[in-house]
């Protein structure tokens, strides 16, 4: 595999997880309630951790998001996404394996998303591609540094709004099957 193409698939990783924090980190945000309960509802932290963890995670999450949008501290931003998402896999996993149907917190009541295998993949695969970008993202659209790769700044734009419509396109497509699971029940 080439080196352009190499950076070009870890720019499109960097920019699709920057955009799934974005999108799950914003809900979130302005349902504080809801996303505490969320966190209470996986059983797994003590108790007096449960308010804390809730508040400093949706905060986290935007962080790791902006700063992977706008290209600050790459590598070491994006390891930090692949460990929470590492981290929201096992504790997704943890729940099915106990047998336990709830709201995955995801996206905040805006969008209620019940744990499942699936969800344990797509969150496997998103750790993957954030650990992708931070081994091998190739500088561009970054405030900091040089690029490291032939890759363009119109290279990078393109490559951006390609992984904007894809998060946003998949988005879309869970939202209507889940309304459409609902009207059909």
């Amino acid at each position: 595999m080439s080196e352009e193409l190499i950076g070009a698939a870890a720019l499109t990783c960097r920019y699709v997880v920057g955009f799934v924090l974005l999108a799950a980190a914003i809900p979130k945000l302005g349902e504080r309630r809801e996303f505490v309960r969320a966190v209470r509802n996986y059983g797994l932290l003590p108790r007096a951790f449960v308010a804390p963890v809730a508040a400093w995670l949706p905060r986290l999450e935007l962080l790791c998001a902006l700063a992977l949008l706008l290209g600050v501290a790459v590598g070491f931003v994006a390891g930090v996404a692949a460990v929470l998402l590492g981290a929201f896999t096992v504790a997704i996993a943890v729940n099915l394996v106990r047998g336990r149907r709830i709201d995955c917190g995801c996206s905040g009541a805006v969008a209620p998303r019940q744990i499942g295998w699936a969800l344990v993949v797509g969150d496997v695969v998103l750790a993957g591609m954030a650990a992708s970008a931070a081994l091998a993202d190739p500088g561009v659209l970054t405030l900091v540094g040089e690029p490291s790769s032939s890759l363009t700044t119109g290279d990078g734009v393109a490559i951006a709004m390609l992984a904007s419509v894809l998060v946003l396109g998949q988005l879309v497509v869970s939202s209507w099957i889940r309304v459409r699971r609902q009207v059909t029940a």
